[in-house]
């Protein structure tokens, strides 16, 4: 039972052209029978059905049995519709492009009937019902106005409907047609509800079982019809004999019979010719063969089709197997899905493969954005040195010093371990086989090794002294890889590398491998000091030392003479040179030449009259001179290994803000050297000779270059807090190269620019194609969610549709573009050096992902908001 309350609606409300379609109207309907309502054109009899029927929506409340609907809810209605109720439209909702066949399989395969062989049986079981298998072939577009309705009843025919509402099912079908088909409903109105819209009161009267009239959206009239008296069907096309006058002749051709439906007597003129067993008719009036006009012949009285005839029909449906399933796998199924979208998508119009081009082309563009994207957003981290432990200071405004900064975080035990990193060139070689080696080569940074701060991979850390080294795991990868495998992580723990810095020139044995750096090489402390402070030191390459400087506290000599002789203090431009240097003039007698050559150095020139040797290590172009040349590089104060310099007075530095002073600086203990306690006196090699004082290393690092300091954070609590105080950043050591990276590449500002533009274009386009698509469309989506299709049946089709879409076109160019710019873009670093561009396959893999999943959304976007609508709703508005 349908049990209707209070249905109110609408069009146009509040406004001048307002129409009251649905006025405040009550049903009861029963759970069979057949029910008419009858009314002219535009009372609301066929709003009021589509209401009833789920294909809109008013106010009020619908139950049908256990399934009650006090506010309209789309996803059940179409549920329960979809199931249970069945539709025979006045414009027939055909699918014109397909064949009768499709059309109703369509509407099978809707409600969950995928079995071929169940699909056939009630194809061929309901067309030929009402006349029309052996059209079943035919596309709906070919056929007349009577035969797409009796397809479009056929349809309706298909399941086991609770209800089904017929609207005008007989309006475009001869009286005989007409008949036969009202018969059919007559029959199934034995078990089902037929809910008939009608303008014709002779077929109301005689078929239903109650009808309500309907005037203005109102039920005006409701009553039970007599259907006493049989249905008169008569129709242009049958002849009754007997109820026409007879008249015979004899004649010598044979019998001649007239009828006439008048009573007047025919006059006729009429020759009868036979030629060659052929007959011709030549008379004065227009004749039609019956062959010819379409008419049947009947001997007999005509009589009104009467209720026991109807009764008698038979349609029965009894043998609908409901749970006829497919037994196609989900694999089998989403294969067919592709194909057929695939299909769909190829075979289009000349307009729509242009908007497919274009799609190729915002693959193109959208490629080019990724490709810009990931050079603006992303770094060669292959060429940054980093540790992932040490952070290091950004600092954008000028008004608060670094210096500052670090100074207050140092103090306050907020951040230790703080270092600069050095500048080191490596190399390394490896003989492969006779006719193949390994010459790595290439600038690196340099630290000193913290076992807590670098993650060991394989090998063991280094010592103090023994000229140790840890390379990183993608450099020993990378000479791995060069060997085609000779080498392994064993075969390089042990090998040497040389590292070159100014004039320093040592080889080291790696005796490790670190997992966590990236360019960074790390050795002992007192190494990494030596090389750290090294390249500071000499002015031009060339260091003079003045000969009354080297002298200890007792005022003894620090150098030997070993070949020629000493400077003479007198003289203005004797210098001597290192045995080093020159071993070839040690062991020279004093006095047996009075020069040994000759050398420029700072554009003055130079005798060299003798040869020394120091106990500390020298460094470089080491010379002793009469003449001072002052070196005005390097810092103020240094940090040095113990092995550079000896403490001749004092202790030496334990804590910051202290200071140990070279000799020749004739300083005191005690003494007070910008702000920091001279707590001794040393003397020692070149290197550490050449500062004005040697202090505790971070302390060095905040001093001279805290620029580039970089640090392990305590507290991170109380370090953010001092950021925000000084309204500056950190980073850790890659993150600040990326930053930095971006900071200053002005293009990649025009990079991120133009990508989103260009997404913002694509993401247009892709909308404004979707729809065009959905507009042609529109017709086919209206048909399947008037028979009942589920929203979510549409939606997977055209997510299937859009998904291919997005592969043969988009997809197309952005994979074409990817492939072609990787296969460039190295070529394109080599020739211009000033441009880096980058290619990470991750990069573009999740891109073009994500790329497929916007064109999805937004290409499904207009389905969504088209379908948010009721079906009556998108017939309406796009005149389907």
């Amino acid at each position: 039972m349908i049990n209707v309350k209070n249905l109110d609606k609408y069009y146009f409300k509040g406004k001048s052209n307002q129409i009251h379609v649905i006025s405040n109207t009550s049903l009861e309907l029963p759970d069979r029978g057949l029910i008419s309502f009858l009314g002219n054109s535009g009372s609301g009899k066929t709003t009021l059905l589509s209401v009833i029927g789920g294909l809109d929506k008013a106010n009020g409340s619908i139950e049908y049995d256990d399934f009650k609907m006090n506010k309209y809810d789309m996803n059940k209605m179409d549920e329960y519709r979809s199931l249970h109720i069945g539709y025979v439209f006045q414009n027939f909702n055909l699918l014109l492009d397909e064949t009768v066949y499709n059309n109703l399989k369509i509407a099978l395969e809707i409600i969950g009937i995928t079995d071929e062989e169940e699909i056939e049986k009630r194809i061929e079981f309901t067309l030929k019902a009402v006349g029309m298998f052996k059209f079943r072939k035919k596309k709906a577009f070919a056929l007349s106005g009577g035969q797409q309705q009796r397809v479009a009843i056929a349809r309706a025919l298909l399941k086991k409907s609770k209800i089904i509402i017929a609207d005008e099912p007989t309006g475009n079908l001869d009286s005989q047609n007409s008949i036969e088909i009202m018969n059919i409903l007559k029959k199934i109105s034995k078990t089902t509800l037929i809910l008939l819209v009608t303008h014709d009161k002779h077929i109301a009267d005689f078929y239903s079982d109650h009808i309500y009239e309907i005037k203005d959206g109102e039920v005006v009239n409701s009553y039970v019809p007599s259907n006493i008296g049989g249905l008169d069907k008569v129709t242009d096309n049958t002849i009754y004999l007997k109820d026409l006058k007879e008249s015979n002749e004899e004649m010598s051709i044979g019998k001649l019979c007239i009828y006439s439906d008048t009573e007047e007597q025919v006059k006729l003129n009429l020759s009868i010719i036979i030629k060659n067993g052929t007959i011709y008719l030549n008379t004065d009036k227009p004749i039609k063969l019956v062959n010819e006009a379409k008419v049947s012949i009947i001997n007999d009285h005509y009589k009104k089709l009467s209720a026991e005839e109807v009764d008698e029909f038979n349609y029965d449906t009894t043998w609908y197997n409901d749970e006829a399933k497919s037994s196609k796998n989900i694999f089998k199924r989403c294969l067919d899905a592709f194909t057929s979208a695939l299909y769909r998508n190829i075979n289009v119009s000349r307009k729509m493969k242009a908007f497919h081009f274009g799609l190729v082309l915002l693959g193109i563009m959208l490629s080019a954005t990724v490709i810009l994207f990931n050079n603006y957003n992303e770094v060669d981290t292959s060429k940054i040195d980093y540790n992932l432990n040490y952070n290091t200071i950004i600092n954008d405004d000028p008004k608060y010093n670094t210096k500052e900064i670090l100074t207050e975080a140092y103090e306050n035990n907020v951040i230790n371990g703080l270092m600069t990193t050095t500048e080191v060139y490596y190399r390394y070689t490896s003989q492969i086989t006779f006719n193949c080696d390994i010459n790595d080569m290439g600038d690196s940074n340099l630290l000193y090794c913290d076992n807590n701060q670098v993650q060991l991979y394989f090998g063991t850390y280094p010592n103090n002294d023994n000229k140790e080294l840890l390379v990183t795991k993608a450099m020993a990868d990378n000479w791995i890889e060069e060997s085609f495998g000779y080498l392994n992580y064993d075969k390089i723990v042990g090998s040497k590398i040389t590292l070159e810095s100014d004039y320093l020139v040592d080889d080291f044995t790696i005796v490790g491998i670190t997992i966590e750096d990236q360019g960074f090489l790390y050795t002992d402390q007192d190494t990494f000091l030596k090389y750290t402070f090294h390249k500071n030191t000499f002015y031009k390459g060339v260091k003079l030392r003045y000969h009354e400087n080297e002298v200890d506290s007792n005022g003894n000599k620090i150098y030997k003479v070993v070949g020629g002789r000493d400077v003479n203090p007198e003289a203005y431009n004797e210098i001597l040179v290192s045995a080093e240097k020159r071993p070839d003039l040690k062991g020279l007698q004093i006095g047996l030449y009075e020069d040994l050559g000759k050398t420029t150095i700072g554009g003055y020139e130079y005798r060299i009259v003798g040869v020394f040797e120091y106990p500390y290590e020298i460094s470089g172009e080491t010379y002793i001179s009469t003449k001072i040349f002052y070196n005005t590089s390097g810092f103020k104060f240094a940090s040095m290994p113990s092995s550079e310099y000896n403490i001749i007075e004092g202790r030496d530095i334990e804590n910051k803000n202290e200071v140990i002073m070279p000799h020749n600086r004739n300083c005191k203990i005690g003494d007070k050297v910008s702000g920091k306690t001279v707590v001794g006196i040393y003397t020692g090699s070149t290197l550490a000779m050449s500062y004005s004082g040697l202090v505790n290393y971070n302390e060095c690092v905040i001093e001279s270059d805290s620029s580039d300091a970089i640090f392990i954070v305590n507290n991170q609590e109380e370090f953010e807090f001092l950021l925000s105080k000084y309204e500056c950043q950190s980073y850790n050591l890659l993150e600040s190269a990326k930053y930095l990276n971006k900071k200053y590449d002005n293009a990649n500002s025009i990079f991120s620019i133009a990508y989103v533009v260009l997404f913002v274009v694509g993401i247009i386009f892709i909308y404004s194609t979707m729809r065009s698509k959905m507009i042609k469309d529109i017709y086919k989506i209206g048909v399947y969610r008037s028979l009942g299709s589920l929203k979510s049946r549409i939606y997977k089709r055209y997510f299937v549709d859009v998904f291919v879409l997005s592969l043969i076109t988009t997809g197309i160019g952005y994979t074409i573009t990817t492939i072609v710019y990787y296969l460039l873009h190295s070529t394109i670093n080599i020739y211009i050096s000033s441009i880096q561009l980058l290619f990470n396959i991750e990069y573009f893999i999740i891109f073009g992902v994500f790329i497929v999943i916007i064109m999805i959304i937004f290409g499904l976007l207009p389905i969504y908001l088209l379908l948010k609508k009721t079906p009556s709703e998108i017939c309406a508005k796009y005149d389907i």
